[in-house]
């Protein structure tokens, strides 16, 4: 049996593609930039989930 373990580029690739489709699901409530940052900045360690709201709060907005 042989585990499947994402490497750091892996998961940094998943991070930044995830902020990406949060960015398009929420458009200017979602600051994907800062996601984006976040993703370099922590090296892919978070991964944000587009409907868990406790995972972006951060990089939501109310965009007045």
């Amino acid at each position: 049996m042989t585990v499947d373990v994402a490497q750091p580029a892996d998961t940094l690739y998943l991070c930044m593609k995830n902020c990406e489709q949060c960015k398009s699901m929420y458009g200017a409530y979602f600051e994907g930039d800062l996601c984006a940052k976040s993703c370099f900045r922590l090296k892919g360690a978070f991964i944000p989930d587009c409907i868990d709201v406790a995972s972006i709060g951060q990089f939501l907005n109310k965009n007045e």
